[in-house]
């Protein structure tokens, strides 16, 4: 399990990072947010804040504010911000005595798993040093697999395997995006109850998206093309999360963070 702070920790990032794109919230990176599924079930979020300070200092690259009150870093190509992200989720418990049966928690935990998963390979190409650099066209998933991983029980008589965990519990979602080329980035994650720390399911998403490098108006007022976002079209990211922090591109090899 990612080793971050408690969701009652006060310990918290605040900020707004949503630039209102609406092309499916890819470049939505949310912090704290509570949401109505489905018009009726209630879903908690908030950013899983690192206890590694180096991993917590790139995760200020995706607050907005941030970027916009120290401009040096979107001139600093070191500045990537990694396709890396953790999260605590929970649904609020229904108003009934009765607990969610199995069948629930695992149907609830599907439906949270496609959270937010394509904004994570969105991080590098619209944050840090790309912020304001790139507009999003379009993004649409192209497929999304989850497995469910059992706890294994043995008996003297037989063995049995079972799913046990509980969706009105905090449960950290940890995403990351090793590459992202030709317009496809390959998103994975991973569920670990709070309680034990038990891994309880994985997930991995391939998806589609169409980009380009925002137009820029000059001094005599005509659109250009600014190019120096050339740097995160190619980032494939060779070693495993989080301890990676030397994303390469064919533009500009391996920019250490």
């Amino acid at each position: 399990m990612p080793k971050v702070y408690s969701p009652e920790s006060s310990v918290r990032k605040l900020g707004d990072s949503q630039t209102r794109n609406k092309n499916m919230n890819i470049d939505d990176y949310y912090f704290d947010n509570d949401d109505i599924m489905v018009n009726k079930i209630k879903l908690r979020t908030q950013l899983g804040v690192p206890i590694d300070k180096e991993i917590s200092k790139n995760f200020d690259l995706g607050i907005n504010e941030y970027l916009k009150k120290f401009k040096d870093i979107t001139t600093n190509p070191k500045n990537i911000r990694i396709p890396y992200n953790n999260r605590w989720m929970k649904i609020e418990k229904p108003d009934t005595s009765k607990p969610l049966t199995k069948a629930m928690n695992i149907i609830l935990l599907a439906l949270i798993s496609d959270f937010t998963v394509m904004m994570n390979a969105g991080l590098p190409h619209f944050w840090g040093y790309n912020f304001d650099k790139n507009d999003l066209i379009m993004t649409v998933s192209l497929d999304h697999a989850m497995y469910f991983h059992h706890n294994h029980t043995s008996t003297t008589e037989k063995s049995s395997t079972k799913i046990n965990f509980d969706i009105t519990d905090w449960i950290l979602f940890e995403l990351e995006a090793p590459i992202t080329k030709n317009g496809r980035g390959y998103i994975t994650g991973r569920f670990f109850e709070k309680s034990s720390g038990n891994l309880i399911a994985s997930i991995s998403q391939e998806v589609l998206f169409r980009s380009q490098p925002s137009k820029q108006k000059d001094t005599q007022n005509t659109d250009t093309i600014d190019m120096s976002s050339s740097i995160a079209k190619n980032l494939i990211f060779d070693k495993p999360f989080p301890t990676n922090f030397t994303p390469s591109s064919n533009h500009n090899p391996k920019p250490k963070l």
